[in-house]
């Protein structure tokens, strides 16, 4: 995000067709070019059947200290259960990169396609180079939307990417009941 403040992302792939966790811990690692541990972040993360995750966290303070490679890992076994899962009616559109040598701003629109108004919607940004590294990501929440409704989303950063966007990837979720 600056020089001081970073965010990180891990995209997690769930491909077993009925089985999720719930509340599974995880970490990340960010390490400097000495290989010293500048900061470890912790959360749970609750994994759907048939779904790509990314899990972010966002404002991690390195102070001085740059990061030169994170490391993430789930700390404890997942505990798989049967689980019925339908991905929420969202549909992301219009995606668009502007400024990216000065500013960088994304914008999109997020589209509910559903018979239903859905709450709490969060939606990770996550642009990638053309060889398919993370350059830059970002988290945004629509607190509602109502179907057939159009929410714009902005995803903005304070300072140009380290390399060039190839791809960009929005990822909308819903919390599970």
């Amino acid at each position: 995000v600056t020089e001081t403040v970073y965010n990180a992302t891990a995209l997690i792939e769930n491909r077993n067709s009925a089985a999720g966790a719930r509340n599974v811990p995880y970490s990340f690692k960010l390490y400097d070019s000495r290989n010293v541990l500048i900061l470890e972040e912790h959360g749970t993360i609750t994994l759907p059947p048939q779904t790509r995750i990314p899990i972010f966290a966002s404002g991690l303070v390195v102070g001085a200290r740059p990061p030169a490679r994170t490391f993430f890992q789930f700390t404890d076994e997942p505990i798989w259960e049967v689980m019925e899962y339908r991905a929420a009616p969202l549909t992301v559109q219009n995606i668009l990169l502007a400024s990216e040598m000065t500013a960088p701003r994304v914008t999109a629109e997020l589209v509910n396609t559903g018979v239903a108004t859905i709450r709490d919607i969060t939606v990770v940004a996550l642009l990638f180079s053309p060889e398919g590294s993370i350059v830059a990501t970002s988290r945004t929440v629509v607190d509602r939307l109502g179907k057939g409704r159009i929410a714009n989303l902005t995803f903005t950063w304070p300072e140009p990417f380290s390399a060039r966007v190839g791809k960009i990837d929005l990822f909308p979720s819903i919390p599970l009941e």
